[in-house]
């Protein structure tokens, strides 16, 4: 009887708890770890980006200075002296590309066989063309272009009609003229042009006017 009280003694008291080892510390590491080798491709690097020294869109001013001569239908001839002045547009200056000029033209006219004409007269003009640039990133390039092929339209208001209209191609190299003037100070001619004037811009008559220009210009 008291051998079975102890036993159920022993029993709700339990297994006597022993005490849990100490934690070992890990040895101390006096080797640095090694790097694993770089895999990892290097970064592109951005191409530079080319300067330019004029806009991706180029206007310069233009500027001629000529004589022209012309005839119209009757055989009748007319010399003067002609100016030009405006603006020319490079929409995206390269070695061969196109250009457009707006501005106007003025002729001072001079009577001869018996020609009544008027003493001077202005006429707006449009350029469209194909430009040559040599430096089309300088703004020297496109102010001073090797070579120039352009076809011209232009209007003028004119008493008794609806006005002479203007057509003619052109021709002209700025650089030519630059390289005289800084070689021997005397600018080389370096512009001509052919163009018809014509009232009511009927192109085909006698008050039709057949015309020459050649100049300086740029």
């Amino acid at each position: 009887m008291v051998g079975t009280f102890l036993a159920l003694v022993l029993l709700a008291a339990g297994p006597e708890a022993t005490p849990s080892p100490s934690p070992t510390p890990f040895p101390a590491q006096d080797t640095e770890i090694e790097e694993g080798p770089d895999d990892l491709p290097p970064l592109p690097t951005p191409s530079p980006r080319v300067k330019r020294d004029i806009p991706e869109m180029a206007i310069v001013p233009s500027l001629g200075l000529g004589g022209f001569s012309g005839k119209d239908g009757r055989d009748r001839s007319v010399v003067g002296a002609h100016f030009w002045g405006g603006v020319l547009i490079h929409p995206a200056p390269s070695t061969l590309g196109p250009f457009m000029g707006m501005g106007a033209s003025f002729d001072l006219v001079s009577q001869r066989e018996g020609v009544d004409a008027e003493t001077w007269y202005g006429t707006l003009e449009m350029r469209y063309g194909i430009a040559w640039l040599v430096s089309p990133r300088k703004y020297e390039g496109a102010l001073f272009p090797a070579l120039a092929v352009y076809a011209i339209g232009g209007w003028r208001p004119e008493r008794e009609t609806s006005g002479r209209y203007r057509a003619g191609m052109g021709l002209s190299s700025p650089m030519l003229m630059a390289l005289g003037a800084a070689e021997s100070c005397v600018p080389i001619p370096s512009m001509v042009e052919v163009v018809v004037d014509a009232p009511n811009a009927k192109f085909s008559g006698d008050d039709t006017r057949l015309g020459v220009r050649a100049g300086w210009q740029f």
